[in-house]
């Protein structure tokens, strides 16, 4: 099945826009991180760093992603 990823903050710059990734089915939200992590060692934060929404809304590591959805990584934001 097809998912739509999108990371934001300085993961964007190594993964830049919307990218579909096809995943298998039954993938979690963990097993997504994993798998956008592999593609390249800079994104290796993605997995314990970020939060992940799923089509729009915070979703747990544990979440089942359905053919379509939309995930995105937050990184955590500081400001001052």
């Amino acid at each position: 099945m097809i998912v739509k990823v999108l990371c934001f903050g300085h993961y964007a710059d190594h993964w830049p826009g919307e990218q579909p990734l096809e995943v298998a089915a039954g993938s979690t939200v963990a097993d997504l991180a994993a798998q956008v992590a592999a593609r390249d060692p800079r994104l290796k934060g993605i997995r314990d760093i970020c939060r992940a929404a799923v089509n729009e809304e915070y979703a747990p590591s544990g979440q089942v992603l359905r053919d379509g959805d939309v995930v995105a990584f937050i990184p955590p934001m500081s400001g001052g």
